[in-house]
């Protein structure tokens, strides 16, 4: 009885039918072992929490003004956008705006620069993550932090109250006791009365800022795939090398960032963080001429995307469908989870009909075998179609990039999986600019080097039990 009822809840509550049938078949079938599940992964109200979300969203209306003046001044692209320009910026409801620089930053390498910059900051820190966990990298980047907080820089840390559900007490007092603000996302504000541990609507972000709004200052943001945590940096023996892609932009992007975080934060604390177009822009008198020279609009067009459950509906998988819709000669798309919805599948079979060169990057190696397993009927459902499938030998890819013709990329936070592209916050930045479209070619081509490609014979080669297992596990991918 119990079943039945929680599988009418979800019918009632989920954002999507293939999740609602997902949620009410296992409930119904299997009500003992799916109670717990449903409470952690799908007990949450999606229009309540919307509601909840915008009411906090709408008592920022006078922060929003500033930014909504600052990147009408700074929009790279005056006129005749393209299509797809035109719904990236509906989507984000910001424009294109200008990077002086975009760094492609590999693994462990993300690290050394972050912690360079940290260092730098002049003004101001904003550090975001899912994941913070207090290990031999998280200690490194807490001195930073603890150091910058005692200079009498502003620092702030946002973590994800489930992703670092493993953070101790003791690494966020200590950067409290040097004057850093910390604080966590939690899915609701009032914990007591929820599960505490609801999987839904996390902070999936990875996102810092440096000195993103100050005068005279040409703010940076980093973003990517990288969490804080020592397998990131391939320590942990059990996942072994760790392949993950991330950026460092500077410029006029930093403040779509910044956006990003004040609403978080405020979400979190009730802590409105201001912001002034006009000292952001360095209007005043006071600014050096080399500062003046440094806030000039940048010339690579960036677009520092945040999705999430919030702002137009499905606004992540619509930006991931607009490039694959967008594309002529090519889409290559790395994630470490294809378990995607209908509407990537579709496209993507579409475009390789049209003869678009479509290729999709895959770890063999996994930390999620649920997500593993779930990905091989999705394998035959693209192959058929001319989609080709390269899986990456030498350890766990975790990257999620995108790379579309030879002038756009994307490289973020988002999984191709039903959590990332419709309920999870997530940021990344779209760039349109050949000279870093030839960079990320150039990276992914080194991936491909070391993958290895899947054919559609061996996918039906494989044992009645696996397959078995794969059609089981891919019941629950608009779960996953």
């Amino acid at each position: 009885m119990v079943g039945i009822i929680l599988a009418a809840t979800a019918l009632m509550r989920a954002r999507t039918a293939q999740g609602a049938s997902a949620w009410a078949l296992f409930l119904i079938l299997m009500p003992k072992v799916a109670f717990f599940p449903y409470l952690v992964f799908g007990a949450r109200s999606f229009s309540g929490y919307i509601v909840k979300r915008k009411s906090s969203a709408s008592e920022l209306d006078d922060v929003w003004k500033e930014f909504t003046r600052f990147f009408d001044s700074r929009r790279i692209f005056k006129k005749a956008e393209t299509p797809l320009v035109c719904a990236f910026e509906k989507l984000a409801d910001t424009p294109f705006v200008g990077a002086r620089s975009v760094r492609l930053l590999r693994n462990a390498e993300t690290f050394d620069v972050l912690k360079a910059t940290l260092k730098e900051a002049k003004h101001s820190i904003c550090f975001q993550y899912y994941t913070i966990h207090d290990d031999q990298i998280g200690r490194e980047l807490q001195v930073i932090l603890r150091e910058r907080a005692r200079a009498g820089i502003k620092v702030r840390v946002l973590y994800d109250s489930v992703g670092s559900r493993a953070l101790t007490r003791r690494y966020v007092r200590e950067l409290r006791g040097d004057g850093v603000e910390v604080h966590s996302f939690a899915s609701t504000r009032f914990r007591i009365l929820k599960p505490r541990f609801q999987m839904n609507f996390r902070n999936h972000r990875k996102l810092v800022m440096v000195d993103a709004k100050e005068p005279g200052v040409a703010g940076k943001i980093f973003v990517g795939g990288l969490n804080v945590g020592d397998e990131y940096l391939s320590r942990d023996p059990k996942i072994g090398f760790w392949r993950d892609t991330h950026l460092l932009i500077e410029g006029d992007p930093s403040i779509q960032g910044l956006q990003s975080f004040i609403a978080d934060w405020y979400w979190s604390t009730r802590e409105k963080i201001s912001f002034s177009a006009s000292e952001a822009m360095d209007q005043g008198a006071s600014a050096s001429s080399k500062a003046q020279s440094e806030l000039q609009p940048g010339k690579i067009p960036v677009l520092v995307l945040a999705t999430g459950a919030v702002g137009l509906d499905g606004s992540a998988i619509l930006a991931v469908l607009n490039a694959i819709h967008s594309s002529k000669k090519r889409i290559w798309l790395t994630t470490p989870y294809l378990v995607p919805p209908d509407q990537i599948i579709s496209a993507l079979q579409l475009a390789a009909l049209r003869g678009v060169d479509v290729r999709v990057f895959v770890s063999k190696k996994s930390d999620h075998r649920i997500a593993k397993l779930a990905s091989f009927p999705f394998f035959e459902q693209l192959l058929p179609f001319g989609v080709r499938i390269f899986q990456f030998l030498p350890g766990f890819m975790h990257q999620k990039v995108i790379s579309v013709d030879d002038d756009l990329c994307y490289v973020g936070s988002t999984n191709l999986d039903n959590r990332s592209l419709r309920l999870n916050f997530e940021i990344g930045a779209w760039i349109q600019d050949r000279a870093f479209a030839a960079q990320v070619e150039a990276m992914l081509l080194d991936d491909l080097r070391q993958s290895e490609e899947v054919f559609l014979k061996q996918i039906q080669k494989t044992g009645l039990f696996h397959r078995l297992q794969s059609g089981v596990a891919r019941l629950f991918g608009p779960i996953l």
